[in-house]
């Protein structure tokens, strides 16, 4: 139950968020590049919400492999988010989008400004992060490596990459 902020477009509730949680969107409008936010309610086919996005920030405390940033990744967005768990096995710091390592707001506005005003760096970024995605995350291999893992637990083989 969170808030995804895709710069430049759109703030987007992947889920809903009851009244008593939702965040006063009033400070970021006022204080934080109010010409480039915009805020929605719950969208259930958030991919055409990123068609619009030029990149995509996931701030996160505890995180797995989250499939927002596999799909975001797809949608040739460079990805800012934080640096726990199995991010930065999805996300190339300085090479697909930015790591951020404190999860202070500062350093993800920071990381924003960089991505926004050099357009090139952020197509670069994009199209690196897309083609890494369908290199190391596709279907067809992700299936190949659980059929993989089962055979060898199958087989009483420890499973080590």
């Amino acid at each position: 139950m969170g808030l995804i902020l895709v710069a430049r477009i759109l703030f987007q509730a992947l889920l809903p968020i009851p009244t008593t949680h939702r965040r006063d969107t009033s400070l970021i409008q006022v204080q934080y590049l109010p010409d480039f936010f915009y805020f929605f309610s719950f969208i259930s086919q958030h991919q055409y919400t990123q068609t619009a996005a030029d990149v995509f920030v996931f701030p996160s405390f505890h995180e797995n492999l989250p499939i927002a940033l596999l799909e975001a990744g797809k949608m040739g967005l460079p990805c800012i988010a934080s640096c726990v768990g199995g991010i930065p096995e999805v996300v190339r710091d300085g090479e697909t989008g930015f790591l951020i390592k404190d999860n202070s707001a500062c350093s993800y506005k920071e990381m924003m400004e960089i991505l926004m005003k050099d357009v090139p760096l952020r197509n670069k970024m994009g199209l690196r992060m897309r083609e890494d995605i369908e290199n190391r995350f596709s279907m067809s291999l992700m299936c190949e490596r659980i059929k993989r893992v089962y055979a060898d637990v199958q087989c009483g083989k420890s499973f080590e990459n």
